[in-house]
């Protein structure tokens, strides 16, 4: 159900086609009913308009996929620990659900829900996740492919991508290269093994180039062009600020990894419904996940992922987690970090799925979280992400109790 207050958005993003064509013909609805009033919009701004839309002269009550207590739980927290703009989104990996976005800035001290659909953030090491999909998926590397690297890690330049051997060369591994960011070996490990059209079918794949939601209207994420060796090592590590991303698109890099491998359409509108009447929509979203990359590749990604939160540049955060919980999940996330967008300032990027390792409990969930500071550095988006995790697994859907109700539930379908 929808949470009251949270409709602020539609001032900048419409519905796309809402209604399913059976009840449009039926109801006569035509597509106008997608675009909002600038009555209703004023009212959106102001905060006073809860669950419902107008058209012609009929009231519509909206149901959102939003999981209220989780909603509200990450509004405190987010003023908690208020960064100058952050944004967080939780996906349910099993149906595509969009539990909850959130956005806050401590600059404006308000909510800024513009930001949640917005694609004007460089998706910086974010995008390591699908240069690694591309190497393991045309088996290029494997995750123990050694590299030799000199300099900073974090920096990449053309001096850098090279296979001079000197005194200040180091090697380093593929997977500890994913989980520590190294911009100089995924830059190396492009350039020698693929090509930038394999990168970009890919990236399309994972949603680049194309609609992320199918019930709002949003722009989508886009894809840097490379044009020569240099800048496709560029594109493959992140380091641009031409690739540009939506924290709603964030959360589902991570949700096709939990999914082992399947792009599962993330959904935002559960139904609409005539006030006084019918349901006149149940969101008609097929559910047809669409394979990403094999079941092997799937395996091989999700370890890396894992040694981002084990050992490498979000460990920190997760050392801090319930070990008990720490255990029965399955945890895998990426970091980034990268100076520019709008608004602009530097972003630290997270994007994390949590995984029952019981498979009988489901894929879990995906999220994203993206700090933008101006100034100050005021928290990790990997800790703001701890702790939903843990909330969710201790409030909304607790492991111990649902793997009893399913274990029951089982039995009974037995018997």
């Amino acid at each position: 159900m929808v949470v009251g207050g949270t409709l602020s958005f539609f001032h900048m993003y419409r519905p796309i086609n809402p209604i399913s064509r059976s009840i449009v013909k039926k109801l006569n609805i035509n597509n106008k009913f997608s675009k909002i009033s600038k009555a209703q919009s004023l009212l959106l701004q102001k905060g006073d308009l809860s669950d419902q839309l107008e058209f012609e002269n009929k009231k519509y009550e909206v149901n959102y996929t939003f999981n209220k207590d989780l909603k509200t739980y990450i509004s405190k927290l987010l003023r908690q620990y208020s960064s100058d703009y952050s944004t967080i989104v939780v996906i349910d990996n099993n149906t595509g659900n969009i539990l909850s976005v959130n956005s806050y800035s401590k600059i404006k001290g308000e909510e800024v829900d513009e930001m949640i659909f917005s694609n004007k953030n460089p998706a910086a090491s974010l995008f390591k996740i699908i240069t690694a999909a591309t190497l393991l998926e045309e088996k290029k590397v494997a995750v123990n492919s050694i590299y030799s690297f000199s300099g900073r890690s974090t920096t990449l330049y053309r001096n850098q991508l090279g296979d001079k051997r000197n005194y200040w060369n180091r090697q380093q591994d593929f997977e500890t290269a994913f989980a520590k960011s190294n911009n100089v070996v995924f830059g190396k490990a492009a350039i020698n093994n693929i090509t930038a059209e394999q990168l970009s079918v890919m990236a399309t794949k994972f949603g680049f180039n194309k609609p992320v939601l199918q019930d709002l209207e949003m722009d989508a994420s886009k894809l840097f062009c490379p044009e020569d060796q240099y800048t496709l090592a560029e594109l493959a590590s992140g380091f641009n600020t031409g690739t540009l991303i939506s924290p709603i698109h964030a959360a589902m890099l991570a949700s096709v990894v939990a999914n082992d491998g399947l792009y599962v359409t993330p959904k935002l509108v559960q139904s609409y419904k005539q006030l006084d009447n019918e349901y006149v929509y149940v969101s008609d979203l097929e559910f047809n996940p669409q394979r990403v990359y094999s079941s092997r590749t799937a395996g091989l990604l999700s370890r890396l992922m894992n040694a981002t939160v084990t050992e490498g540049t979000a460990r920190g955060s997760f050392r801090k987690m319930s070990r008990d919980l720490f255990h029965k999940l399955n945890l895998g996330g990426k970091t980034g970090s990268i100076t520019g967008g709008f608004p602009h300032g530097k972003r630290d990027w997270f994007t994390v799925f949590a995984k029952p390792k019981d498979p009988m409990l489901g894929s879990g969930i995906s999220i994203a979280v993206m700090n933008v500071n101006t100034n100050h550095w005021y928290v990790k988006s990997s800790y703001l992400a701890k702790n939903i995790i843990e909330f969710y697994y201790s409030n909304i859907y607790p492991l111990n109790k649902n793997l009893t109700k399913t274990a029951r539930n089982k039995k009974r379908e037995e018997v």
